[in-house]
């Protein structure tokens, strides 16, 4: 009798095992397959590429680090992993109803607490790197915009071309959004060190003679 209820307990155990193995495979297909369909459907970009291998023009960005594929890779391995921990508690609970029916119903309930819990840490988890590759990607972005990653300077729109006088304007630029008055103007004729003998514009910064009563680049009345 206790041999006949040991071997019973060995194949209901056996069965468990069984269809667990069974069960964690299709979840990993069934994981991949809805992996794919997710990121196609709602992640990713119209027209986006992993990596264009057949494209000379995304070989250069992909060495110089301009394009990130961790945040795509991220993309797909949160939404992986999310659907594989899910699949997987659901597969151990429908495992343990073949060893016992009772203990799977409870194991069902504890397993949706875990479940719910785990998907909030996995979460969590990308968020924490997905806002590391997003800094870097703003950062490569501002950089470009900025024109400094061939060491130019940025353009202006104070910067004189044509007489390669930028640091002149740019001053004058930065006084153009304070007040207009002749206080500004003696600011930076002090700055020059050559107060008494020239003037500036209020409006555009440009330097004037002491006499002058209108400006000669933008035609402001002093």
């Amino acid at each position: 009798m206790y041999g006949y209820d040991s071997y019973g307990g060995l194949h209901a155990a056996g069965i468990a095992g069984a269809v667990f193995v069974i069960l964690l495979l299709v979840s990993f297909v069934a994981s991949i397959a809805l992996t794919v369909l997710g990121y196609i459907k709602f992640a990713r970009v119209p027209g986006e590429k992993l990596f264009d291998f057949a494209s000379k023009d995304a070989v250069g960005p992909f060495l110089r680090f301009d394009t990130f594929l961790l945040e795509r890779i991220l993309k797909i391995l949160y939404m992986f992993s999310a659907l594989f921990f899910a699949f997987t508690c659901v597969s151990a609970g429908i495992s343990l109803l073949f060893l016992d029916f009772l203990a799977g119903l409870i194991t069902f309930l504890v397993l949706a607490v875990v479940i719910v819990l785990g998907e909030v840490g996995i979460r969590m988890g990308y968020e924490s790197s997905m806002l590391r590759v997003v800094i870097a990607r703003n950062t490569t972005q501002i950089r470009k915009a900025l024109g400094q990653e061939d060491g130019s300077m940025p353009t202006t729109p104070f910067a004189d071309k044509d007489h390669g006088q930028g640091g002149a304007h740019l001053a004058g630029g930065a006084l153009a959004s304070l007040p207009h008055h002749a206080g500004g103007a003696r600011l930076l004729d002090k700055q020059d060190g050559a107060t008494s003998q020239y003037k500036r514009c209020p409006s555009c910064g440009a330097r004037l003679s002491p006499d002058a009563h209108f400006c000669g680049s933008c035609g402001t009345r002093m």
